[in-house]
């Protein structure tokens, strides 16, 4: 591992468990977005909840943008693991560069999408506290919708 520096890994693994935690935040304020939205515009539209047609990625505000984000996940959770390799020895002295570019290429890309995504804007408009609770709500509003159908 002469080639490269562990210090350089050990930062590499830290930003790339810190995208892993973006990762997952986006996704998961996205997806309540996007779920309250989808709620919403089926009864809005009117649409029969029991049919596959109905709201479509291009009607949900952060459609696209979660698929790109959740689509990076995958490439940063084996850039955790490439790193954990070169820190303990197992991959061949011949591979750590190349290793270690592919890693260096997945974070790049990862904070790439998050801010081609609006990351910092999504944060600011459904990130904090409040607003969370706010989508929290609005599913359990719709749940009971659902309950009370069945009770029909």
């Amino acid at each position: 591992m002469s080639q490269i520096d562990e210090d350089e890994l050990l930062e590499a693994k830290e930003r790339a468990e810190n995208l892993q935690g973006r990762i997952e935040n986006f996704v998961d304020i996205a997806s309540g977005v996007n779920h309250a939205a989808d709620c919403r515009i089926t009864e809005e539209r009117g649409y029969d909840i029991e049919k596959v047609d109905g709201v479509t990625l291009e009607d949900l505000p952060l459609g696209e943008e979660r698929i790109r984000v959740e689509g990076t996940a995958d490439s940063v959770d084996d850039a955790v693991d490439s790193i954990d390799d070169l820190l303990s020895g197992r991959v061949p002295q011949d591979e750590q560069q190349r290793v270690w570019e592919n890693v260096q290429t997945s974070l790049e890309h990862a904070e790439s999408t998050l801010d081609d995504c609006g990351e910092e804007e999504v944060l600011k408009q459904y990130g904090d506290e409040q607003k969370q609770e706010f989508w929290e709500a609005s599913e359990d509003d719709f749940e009971n919708v659902d309950e009370e159908d069945d009770d029909r």
